[in-house]
């Protein structure tokens, strides 16, 4: 089922902040059905020389990877970077004021099923990263009870 443009998107937080050093996850709530057009967050990066890379990856209910998206550009050590994912078909060079942001993408059309996983996997992760403003852009809508 899609969801015309005309019907309207919505902007919402995708739940609690993590633990620092561990990942977010949300789970596309029961009965609903989420078409995901972006995320943005921020991330900051603790002290420890390392590079993490983040990628967005969608779940399906059994726990199958359906897409994996990689961020491109490495973050480093005390920082606070925001990041962006949009559905866009290609990656785009921004020029951008600072050099803290990044931008990733995952494909236009990205329908999510109940009970679906968002999940953030960040590569180099360290004990006191920490995820932050997790929110997401997208189309919704309820499933009808059958």
């Amino acid at each position: 089922m899609f969801v015309p443009p005309d019907q309207g998107a919505v902007f919402f937080n995708i739940g609690s902040v993590p633990a620092a050093g561990t990942n977010f996850d949300y789970v596309v709530p029961a009965s609903t059905r989420i078409l995901l057009l972006g995320l943005s967050f921020t991330f900051a990066t603790d002290a420890n020389v390392a590079n993490r890379l983040i990628s967005i990856d969608i779940e399906d209910g059994s726990a199958n990877r359906v897409l994996s998206s990689l961020q491109q550009t490495a973050m480093t050590a005390s920082n606070i970077y925001q990041v962006f994912f949009a559905a866009y078909p290609q990656e785009e060079a921004y020029a951008i004021s600072t050099e803290l942001v990044r931008i990733g993408v995952f494909p236009p059309v990205l329908p999510l099923r109940s009970l679906w996983h968002i999940k953030s996997r960040c590569d180099g992760i360290q004990a006191t990263d920490q995820f932050d403003n997790i929110y997401a852009l997208a189309y919704q809508w309820i499933d009808p009870v059958v």
